[in-house]
């Protein structure tokens, strides 16, 4: 755990220090992001980049979901909150101190040859559209200075509805029986016996929706309701998504803000598992819809789930005639100023719980970063 601030020795214009030992639970390339921070490496090459005498010059691009404590969630995925607000103020502080902060529209600028970006940028982006990067992230970005990318599936503004993993997890966790089965869109069984079991159960029903083509989501979620035993109503999906998510009012606020908010599709689907017509709707349609309340132009996307869409050419074509000119993915890595691929852009997810010198190490060494878990087959 984590000492509070307080009780760190803190020297002026650096990054507070402590006593750390690599946790060995954590994956080896993380291990290794902590021990470069520990022995000064993550300074030597901040300080390298910042004079220009890094002979790769990189965008780095930090990728959040929500930012609050787990007992203000309620029933909802307590995996998505990555980081309290403490903790995202914290990190902040030290991305502010040692990176330059850019849009969006920056980034596009100077990819088209416009000014340059300045020494060591950096994007931080918000996946999803919680209604606590309002509420807890922008505040953050309004004391530190920093800018933000809030990256927001359209259809949950306007519809009063929760994210579909929070009502596949809500159902599973108030199922009333010891073993759910289902036989659409494939014959499943999912065994809720006990409190491991649910969490697994949670998870191999979220993988059925992020890998199975052209699939049928509210016949899905309905089936699953009718199989738990559990009666599912829209008043109460209505408060639930009235109390956790932003609708349009926040995100124009966030605009006004000066942050910017992009494309993370209509519906939240994974675009590679869509057809052709529904690809393009969710596109076009999320695209459409911002640029008509905000005014203002929508030019890029994070995929929903964040698979790389490398070799998946009527996917990145789709993405390309919808009028995207840049697309982020969740995969680890750093992204190479002149070389980089618009479409395939990498970012480093900052997770619930990382050790501070993880985070620092990782935001100058993203290669150190681990991908999102494998989704199952």
């Amino acid at each position: 755990m984590r000492p509070p601030t307080s009780e760190r020795e803190v020297v002026a214009g650096e990054a507070p220090r402590a006593k750390f030992v690599p946790p060995l639970s954590l994956p080896r390339r993380m291990q290794l992001a902590a021990l470069a921070e520990r022995f000064g490496v993550t300074g030597m090459l901040l300080r390298a980049r910042a004079h220009r005498l890094w002979p790769w010059p990189t965008l780095t691009v930090l990728g959040y979901h929500r930012i609050n404590r787990l007992e203000a969630v309620g029933d909802l995925d307590r995996d998505l909150i990555d980081a309290t607000p403490e903790e995202f103020e914290e990190q902040m502080r030290f991305v502010r101190a040692h990176f330059s902060p850019v849009s969006v529209e920056a980034v596009l600028e100077a990819m088209g040859g416009g000014d340059p970006l300045p020494a060591n940028p950096v994007v931080v982006t918000f996946d999803d559209g919680y209604l606590d990067n309002y509420e807890h992230a922008l505040p953050v970005l309004q004391r530190t200075g920093m800018k933000g990318v809030f990256f927001v599936s359209t259809d949950y503004l306007q519809r009063d509805r929760i994210f579909w993993w929070d009502r596949i997890g809500m159902i599973i966790q108030r199922a009333r029986v010891d073993r759910i089965t289902l036989s659409y869109p494939t014959e499943l069984v999912l065994e809720l016996g006990t409190v491991m079991a649910r969490t697994a159960a949670i998870a191999r029903a979220n993988g059925v929706v992020k890998t199975t083509f052209a699939m049928n989501l509210p016949r899905f979620l309905d089936e699953l309701a009718r199989a738990a035993g559990v009666t599912w109503s829209a008043e109460e999906e209505r408060g639930l998504a009235r109390q956790s998510l932003m609708g349009w009012k926040e995100v124009q606020a966030l605009h006004a803000a000066g942050m910017e908010v992009h494309s993370h599709t209509r519906s939240h689907r994974v675009i590679t598992t869509l057809p052709d017509t529904d690809l393009t709707d969710e596109l076009v349609g999320a695209r459409a819809a911002l640029e008509e309340r905000l005014r203002a132009p929508v030019r890029s996307i994070a995929y929903p789930v964040g698979r790389s869409i490398c070799g998946r050419a009527n996917v990145r074509k789709a993405v390309a005639d919808a009028g995207y000119k840049l697309g982020f993915t969740a995969c680890a890595g750093e992204n190479r100023l002149g070389t980089m691929d618009p479409f395939d852009l990498r970012r480093v997810s900052i997770d619930r719980g990382l050790p501070d010198e993880v985070m620092r190490g990782l935001s100058v060494l993203p290669w150190l970063a681990t991908d999102p878990k494998p989704l199952p087959d």
